[in-house]
């Protein structure tokens, strides 16, 4: 069950009850037009209400907006959202539907690439940092769009249709909310066999005793090392103490912050709860995240969690140095600095998503847990080490890695 929603209301503007009414109205017909029955009806129920007058007028006040709007079908059964003739669940599952930016296909990046676009919807249950409304990964599917969740694709059928501020995309299905980023790691499904590509970190936060730390990590990034990376190193992990492979897992882990891939830029540091850094880093071969001597390549990024956002990688990070100071000192500050709501409205922007992987590499076993020596106040870009290589090294190498790869099959 998920709580309550609250619309977000970022920058709304006073609206008298008339011209909201004739925005209403305006709304249904366009609906109407558009086959979109239950539409008209869902949007009738609500417009009484002062939870759905706030949805309206947010829709409203927004200089654009794109709604992907359920087919009759979608409807029923009641799913997820309960009974949708409750006003309440409609507005929670409209909420998640509406994006606050103009998604028309002519807008969007040629695909593999994708758009991060943020949708109305926030509750105490999908908790991000700057108390930022959940996203949507959407990608131009000629002639329309597809949402992509872990594990399957929305996309929209029949024709686009617009009324005054607002893109109208049919759907014959409902979006359903980000699940938990445990939960997740059981439904990513993203190879042409049904191959599910994360399952085996699940076994490794569950021997190390971190699967409610994973669950419990609100507002936070996690990288996710794929079945295949997690297989090359297992000898290596099962051979740790404890605490070393504990170190392990929370050096994959940005705790206070959503990285969402196309904000990227080269160059960018992040600490980790282990208190150590990942750095990220691209050429003409794919994006990579560096954490001290090993590069990881990007493999999917963008899958919105209830918590956070998970990014596929390659490679697992063998890195069991700690620093807590660092890692809460990180923390603190990533919360303090999280973009709002405000900020990060409409589109965030797009990378490529579908990306070619290098052969895992290899690290020796480590032989001491001493902290890093990195300060709390330290610029992060110029204190990681990255095993004494400076970055312009680190990219030459990179060339070199994707000597080796296996194709990456687009969902």
């Amino acid at each position: 069950m998920f709580s309550r929603p609250i619309i977000a209301v970022v920058g709304l503007t006073l609206v008298s009850a008339e011209s909201l009414s004739d925005y209403v109205e305006g709304l249904q017909n366009a609906f109407t037009s558009a086959g979109l029955n239950r539409m008209f009806q869902g949007i009738a129920s609500i417009s009484s209400t002062d939870f759905g007058q706030r949805m309206l007028g947010q829709m409203q006040a927004d200089d654009e907006v794109t709604i992907f709007a359920p087919m009759d079908d979608a409807w029923d059964p009641p799913g997820p959202y309960g009974n949708l003739s409750d006003p309440q669940n409609i507005v929670t599952m409209l909420s998640y539907q509406i994006v606050t930016t103009n998604l028309t296909a002519s807008r969007m990046p040629d695909p593999p690439s994708h758009t991060i676009a943020f949708t109305l919807f926030r509750s105490a249950d999908h908790t991000l940092p700057g108390d930022q409304t959940q996203v949507l990964v959407v990608e131009r599917a000629d002639p329309g769009l597809v949402v992509r969740k872990p594990d399957y694709n929305l996309t929209t059928t029949g024709d686009v249709s617009f009324y005054s501020n607002v893109v109208i995309w049919p759907t014959d299905g409902i979006i359903q909310l980000p699940i938990d980023s445990l939960d997740v790691l059981s439904h990513i499904i993203d190879y042409p066999d049904g191959t599910i590509p994360a399952a085996g970190w699940e076994q490794i936060l569950s021997s190390t005793d971190l699967t409610g730390y994973f669950e419990g990590c609100f507002g936070c990034t996690f990288f996710v090392p794929i079945d295949r990376a997690v297989e090359a190193v297992n000898g290596t992990l099962q051979g740790y103490k404890d605490n070393f492979r504990r170190a392990v897992v929370k050096n994959h882990i940005i705790n206070g912050t959503t990285i969402y891939t196309s904000q990227l830029h080269e160059g960018d540091t992040f600490v980790t709860s282990g208190g150590e850094t990942i750095a990220y880093a691209s050429n003409d071969t794919g994006s990579y995240f560096l954490s001290h001597g090993q590069a990881a390549r990007l493999v999917r990024g963008d899958i919105p969690t209830s918590n956070g956002v998970i990014i596929l990688i390659d490679t697992v990070f063998l890195e069991t140095n700690t620093d807590t100071s660092n890692a809460d000192h990180a923390a603190e500050d990533n919360r303090d600095n999280a973009p709002t709501g405000t900020s990060l409205s409409g589109i965030a922007g797009q990378i490529q998503q579908t990306l070619t992987l290098p052969a895992t590499s290899s690290v020796a076993t480590p032989t001491s847990t001493g902290s890093t020596t990195v300060s709390a106040g330290s610029d992060q870009s110029s204190a990681i080490c990255l095993s004494a290589l400076p970055l312009y090294i680190w990219m030459s190498i990179l060339t070199i890695v994707t000597m080796s790869s296996v194709n990456v099959w687009e969902a």
